[in-house]
């Protein structure tokens, strides 16, 4: 029998001896601990006795009880910090207002739950040693997430912002929905041929195109390939400037080609762009061709920023709710932290028309 210290209670002695084992290396993570009918043969106590030294060393955090296994060596557990990080795109160094309203929802929030936002940098160049000086990380608006998660401590809580991850949870905007919406919105305003504009490439214009033409198919309004524009995405070195200027620019260029291509072929009463930086390009060269918005041509952007009152006429769009998304996300990833993995849920924000004088009804 192995020999314990008679001047403690004896619940606290072996407590005590498992762990100096523990702490000591002799037992390793993970290692079973003895059963309960082991421990009062091993030790000559009873029952509760054992109870009460597997419910210290839990306390403890020392060992862990896995149901219907046993008891065993627990990995210890992080030393929070107060701090939760951010991983973000190119477009978060850039003062856009997209991502300006993105980031006050998770500064807002982490102020709220007395925590320290950390910017660990973008996906091109975060510094990964900085995983050690934080809680938890937020990853917005990188269509790679899974890339960055394969890099991360396996321990560490993720939560990815406004792309869909599988292997983590995610809060999103349905995207999707919310090209229908603009699709339906326009419909109501007597529109029948609907226009869209999007880049080629990124994960989020290609959603929204799948909603603009399943909202058009849903009217039993066949989508005319002539209607749709699939334009060169920005390239990435483009991206180190001001977002919404380029957007603007590319927006602008595009649909002063389009006009060039045959626009007024199309007949086409409005036009679905794909972002609010955008649309406004698309209003400017409109109008600079002696084109009236919304008289002649309706535009209706997608995020709903502060931009859309910037202009004139002043743009009707998609609003995205990005606080209440960037809130959500910080609330899930404290969570993960608080009561350790979750399953990779996804939450997905609907959403709603920002009403503007750019569309008209015909």
């Amino acid at each position: 029998m192995t020999t314990i210290t008679e001047r403690q209670p004896k619940y606290a002695a072996i407590a005590g001896e498992l762990r100096q084992r523990i702490q000591s290396g002799e037992l390793q993570i993970g290692d079973q601990l003895p059963t309960f009918d082991e421990m009062c043969e091993s030790y000559g106590v009873t029952p509760t006795t054992v109870v009460r030294v597997y419910g210290l060393l839990e306390q403890e955090e020392l060992v862990e009880r896995l149901h219907g296994r046993g008891i065993f060596v627990a990995k210890p557990k992080r030393k929070l910090t107060g701090n939760i990080g951010l991983i973000g795109t190119e477009g978060i160094r850039q003062n856009a207002d997209y991502y300006n309203r993105l980031m006050r929802g998770i500064e807002d929030a982490a102020l709220q739950n007395k925590q320290h936002l950390l910017f660990l940098g973008t996906d091109l160049d975060w510094d990964k040693q900085s995983c050690e000086k934080v809680d938890g990380i937020l990853i917005a608006g990188v269509d790679q997430v899974n890339t960055i998660i394969q890099k991360l401590p396996p321990e560490l809580p993720v939560v990815a912002i406004m792309v869909a991850a599988g292997k983590i949870p995610s809060v999103t905007a349905d995207d999707y929905q919310g090209a229908k919406l603009a699709v339906q919105y326009l419909l109501t305003k007597g529109h029948r041929r609907i226009a869209c504009l999007m880049e080629q490439d990124p994960i989020l214009p290609r959603r929204r195109l799948a909603g603009y033409q399943d909202a058009l198919y849903e009217a039993d309004i066949k989508a005319d390939q002539n209607s749709i524009r699939l334009a060169p995405s920005l390239r990435n070195e483009e991206l180190s400037q001001s977002r919404t200027q380029l957007y603007i620019a590319w927006g602008k260029e595009q649909m002063k080609k389009w006009l060039n291509d045959g626009w007024s072929s199309t007949k086409c009463t409005a036009i679905f762009v794909q972002n609010d930086g955008a649309a406004i390009g698309v209003m400017q060269a409109l109008q600079e061709e002696g084109i009236q918005v919304p008289q002649q041509v309706s535009v209706i952007g997608f995020d709903g920023t502060q931009l859309c009152d910037c202009v004139s006429p002043s743009l009707c769009a998609v609003q995205v709710p990005l606080a209440q998304i960037s809130t959500k996300a910080v609330e899930v990833l404290n969570q993960q932290i608080q009561h350790g993995a979750q399953d990779a849920q996804s939450i997905v924000f609907p959403l709603q028309i920002r009403e503007g004088a750019s569309v008209a009804i015909i």
